[in-house]
C-alpha cells in the first residue's frame, strides 16, 4: 500500500495530506506548496488584506494606470476564452438575486420619484426616436390589436408607417420654411 506523506499546519496545528487540495500551491517553495494549510492561508490572506486595503489598493491602481492597455487586453482575452462560463454565472447572479434587485430597485424609487421620473421620459424618447419594438408594439396594441396577435411583420409595417409619416412631416416644415 502507498504511503501518503502529511503535514502538520504550524498555524493550526492540524495533521493533513501533502496535496494540493489541503496547501496552496506557491511555486517558490522546494515541494510546490505554501507552509500554512488552505484553511489558515485563507484567513491569513483576509486578515492581511483588512489590515493593508488601502496600500493594496494603491499599488493596483498604480498598475492599471501604467498598464492600461495590457489590463484591458488581458480581460478581454479572459472574457473570449470564459464567454460562456461568465454569462452561465450571470444568469445564475440574476437569478439568485432577482427579489434583492427588485426590492433595491423598488426603495430607489421610492426615495428618488424625480430621477426616475426622469430616466423614464428620457428612455421614452429614446424608443420613440429609434423607433424601437417595444414602442411599436405599444402602439399597435393602442389600436385595439392583442399582444399574442401581434406579429414581427405587422411591426415592421408599423416602424415604416412611421418612418414614412415622419419623414413627410419633415418635409412639409422644411416646405413651410
Amino acid at each position: 500500500m502507498k504511503e501518503v506523506k502529511t503535514r502538520v499546519c504550524p498555524k493550526c496545528g492540524e495533521e493533513k495530506p501533502l496535496t494540493e487540495e489541503f496547501w496552496p500551491k506557491n511555486c517558490s517553495k522546494k515541494n510546490g506548496l505554501e507552509r500554512y494549510c488552505i484553511k489558515c492561508k485563507k484567513e491569513y490572506d483576509v486578515e492581511y488584506y483588512q489590515k493593508n486595503k488601502e496600500k493594496i489598493l494603491f499599488k493596483q491602481r498604480k498598475y492599471y494606470s501604467e498598464n492600461t492597455l495590457r489590463c484591458l487586453q488581458a480581460n478581454k482575452k479572459h472574457y473570449e476564452k470564459n464567454k460562456d462560463i461568465i454569462y452561465l454565472k450571470s444568469l445564475k447572479y440574476k437569478h439568485d438575486h432577482l427579489l434583492l434587485t427588485r426590492q433595491y430597485r423598488n426603495n430607489w424609487i421610492i426615495r428618488n420619484p424625480e430621477k426616475n421620473e426622469m430616466i423614464i421620459k428620457a428612455s421614452r424618447k429614446k424608443r420613440i426616436k429609434n423607433i424601437d419594438v417595444h414602442y411599436v408594439r405599444s402602439l399597435i396594441h393602442q389600436m385595439g390589436i392583442d399582444r399574442i396577435d401581434i406579429t414581427p411583420e405587422m411591426i415592421e409595417l408599423k416602424r415604416v408607417q412611421i418612418q414614412l409619416f415622419r419623414t413627410l412631416k419633415q418635409f412639409k416644415k422644411e416646405e413651410a420654411a
